[in-house]
């Protein structure tokens, strides 16, 4: 399988490699892991191999790779969350594009290649309802079909769901792999004001270059820097929090925008637990030091991960949440 550009996961690549080899691929792979670690790019690579007839498929060139690069292979099919950030299940009167119904619907059809291709990026934005309709299709999928569903919160779906795919675990990228993909990406001049600068956002990054991405931007890196010293200076205070996070969900996700915060504040844990004073001056704003709190904080803002967060009013969830914390 040509993996050309793609970083890190090794392992899972060999996984990949040796089903399409031994050609016992599963009716249904579950790809987990962060967001923004490659997931999407490696599932696309997989099936992409299906429909190239060149020796190092895919090679990214040929009619058919042309056409899926496009979105217009009939036989790959494609979905993920809409503006709305969720994977509608569908009306049963209107097959909305890119919605569960729509998705049954195209597999319906005859294929043209005798396989088909099916990549679900956010198998965990769809409802219970909507991952129950689609069960059914993926128990018993059409010959030749294969789909690949992807999450970043297994947490989110059916055992049902669970329970029928060949689930492969993907883990943060290296802080090398990140610098090496950033730099080759280039960095905004906000990064060249400040030589650490770009160290600190690979290692508050998490392993994802989505997020790398995000930080590199000199008004969201500063509003979540506010965030963070507001976050902090309820813990020091026993204050109620008092930060509007609109501004930010307007401008990232939320599982995107926690991510980040637990990132920030896991590393103010570990310098703690390595005795290590040597941080950007950035940290040192809203460092806290106590051990206890810290874990505490974590506690919270993971609690947070694990629920519908699309559905999340981040303000007031966090600031229930760290009121409740404070006064126990």
């Amino acid at each position: 399988m040509n993996i050309e550009g793609i970083k890190g996961h090794q392992r899972q690549i060999r996984n990949l490699e040796f089903l399409l080899k031994s050609n016992k691929i599963p009716q249904a792979v579950l790809f987990t892991g962060a967001s923004g670690i490659g997931k999407k790019l490696l599932a696309k690579r997989f099936l992409n191999s299906f429909f190239c007839q060149e020796s190092n498929s895919p090679c990214l060139s040929c009619p058919a790779c042309r056409q899926i690069a496009c979105e217009t292979f009939p036989d790959f099919i494609e979905i993920h969350p809409n503006e709305k950030g969720v994977i509608p299940i569908g009306s049963e009167d209107i097959r909305e594009a890119g919605s569960v119904r729509w998705l049954i619907d195209r597999l319906s059809a005859k294929s043209v290649s005798g396989k088909k291709a099916i990549l679900i990026d956010g198998i965990d934005r769809i409802t219970e309802e909507g991952q129950n309709a689609l069960l059914k299709t993926i128990e018993e999928p059409s010959q030749g079909t294969c789909f690949i569903l992807i999450t970043s919160n297994r947490n989110n779906l059916l055992p049902t769901i669970l329970s029928r795919c060949t689930e492969i675990r993907f883990f943060p990228l290296s802080n090398q792999d990140v610098k090496e993909i950033m730099l080759q990406k280039d960095f905004s001049d906000f990064t060249d004001n400040d030589p650490d600068i770009s160290d600190l956002i690979v290692t508050i990054s998490g392993g994802s270059i989505e997020i790398a991405e995000i930080l590199e931007c000199r008004d969201i890196f500063t509003d979540i820097i506010e965030a963070c010293k507001a976050i902090s200076f309820c813990f020091k205070e026993d204050k109620i929090l008092e930060v509007d996070f609109g501004i930010i969900q307007k401008k990232i996700k939320i599982e995107l925008f926690l991510d980040i915060i637990i990132n920030i504040f896991r590393q103010n844990l570990l310098m703690i637990i390595r005795k290590n004073k040597n941080f950007h001056p950035l940290l040192k704003d809203f460092f806290i030091n106590d051990e206890k709190k810290i874990l505490d904080l974590l506690k919270v803002l993971i609690a947070l991960k694990k629920t519908e967060i699309y559905h999340l009013n981040i303000k007031y969830s966090l600031k229930g949440l760290l009121y409740s914390l404070l006064n126990n």
